[in-house]
């Protein structure tokens, strides 16, 4: 049978190729939209949420400047009020790595817009 699906049949079968259960991409989605609410907006827009491991939110950082910033100084305000916001997440901790090579691109095209 040929013609135009249901956006949703798209999206399911396209995660599935990717080896990303449904489950797995809500749980990342919700994830990302707390963290753009709890951060201010120049924190948002140059981190990305990667995903959370063993309890520990990983979060992609634009650059090595505010990598630093965030590790050493904003780093427990912003655990503290996702614990408050995802209590049933577990979060015990947030890992910021510097986004590279390919992954840079995403802040560039992100912000053009």
């Amino acid at each position: 049978m040929s013609g135009p699906y249901p956006i949703k049949d798209v999206v399911r079968q396209c995660l599935k190729m990717w080896g990303v259960s449904h489950r797995a991409a809500t749980r990342q989605a919700r994830l990302a939209s707390i963290w753009e609410e709890t951060v201010d907006e120049e924190t948002a827009r140059h981190t990305f949420v990667l995903g959370l491991r063993r309890e520990v939110l990983q979060v992609e950082v634009d650059s090595a400047a505010r990598l630093q910033e965030l590790t050493c100084f904003r780093k427990g305000e912003f655990l503290a009020a996702l614990k408050q916001a995802l209590p049933d997440c577990h979060i015990r901790d947030i890992r910021f790595v510097h986004a590279s090579g390919p992954a840079r691109g995403r802040f560039e095209k992100e912000n053009l817009g």
